[in-house]
């Protein structure tokens, strides 16, 4: 039987499964399962703590996301430099040599656009799932108000009695309490950003931005403005604390709290 090859084409791997594209692919392959193994596996909170209930549930976002796009990084990383490498001009070959001219190929235009489609959609989902968690009213919240202003921060407990005061730059909430926060500003666009909690909203002029947070962990953390407001900007730094129910009971004492968690609530504190 006469040879039906083109002349120039490249002879059949015998016994084979795979090409070099193949190989290729399936060596990405693994790479990528060892990537998405790693990023599951590997926690973020010794790097990150984690202080609050929803900071998990940001983390896990964040890792779903992380593997994703380091999947999707891997694979065309290594498909340039292999083409790269593949399709290089040669030495013997002119100045002006025109490459091997490449059509369309309608199935993987279609795989390469249903995939990241799909994978938006399901980051769609998880993302609201967080963002309706952190903007939830959970069981007898503390009500802490928030006011960021050029180029600081104030606080309130209304619960409490303890209004906002340019004097209360700093708060101190309990543990394992639902926290519900209300923001507002009376200049410029501000954001609260507390990262170990991994919760930030802008608080906007002319309206009360809400979100949720449940502290898990005791400690002491930076409440950073994170939209530029002006010259001070840098400088709109101050802090949380999370404390006992009975260190926190001691703090409303010390800034005139009217008011105090039960079972005291009906001792009244004089200002």
């Amino acid at each position: 039987m006469a040879d039906t090859r083109v002349p120039g084409d490249a002879p059949q791997s015998a016994g084979r499964p795979f090409g070099p594209l193949g190989r290729l692919m399936m060596w990405l392959g693994i790479i990528s399962g060892a990537f998405v193994v790693l990023v599951i596996v590997v926690p973020i909170s010794p790097w990150f703590p984690e202080a609050t209930r929803e900071a998990g549930e940001v983390d896990n976002l964040f890792k779903f996301m992380l593997a994703a796009s380091g999947v999707i990084f891997i694979y065309v990383q290594g498909l340039l430099l292999a083409f790269a490498l593949r399709y290089r001009r040669r030495k013997n070959e002119p100045d002006d040599a025109v490459g091997p001219t490449v059509h369309g190929h309608t199935g993987l235009e279609m795989a390469w656009s249903a995939v990241p489609a799909l994978l938006l959609l399901v980051l769609t989902v998880l993302s609201l799932r967080v963002w309706s968690d952190e903007h939830a009213v959970q069981k007898d919240p503390l009500q802490l108000g928030v006011k960021g202003f050029q180029f600081g921060w104030t606080f309130s407990l209304r619960q409490y009695g303890i209004g906002f005061n340019k004097n209360l730059s700093t708060v101190t909430i309990p543990v394992n309490r639902p926290v519900y926060v209300s923001e507002q500003s009376p200049d410029v666009i501000h954001s609260f950003w507390v990262p170990e909690f991994r919760i930030k909203q802008d608080v906007v002029p002319g309206l009360t931005t809400h979100e949720e947070f449940t502290p898990t962990r005791t400690g002491t953390y930076r409440v950073i403005c994170t939209e530029f407001c002006g010259s001070g900007h840098s400088g709109m730094v101050t802090t949380l604390r999370v404390a006992s129910q009975a260190d926190f009971v001691t703090w409303l004492r010390k800034n005139g709290a009217r008011r105090l968690p039960a079972p005291t609530t009906a001792a009244l504190v004089q200002p």
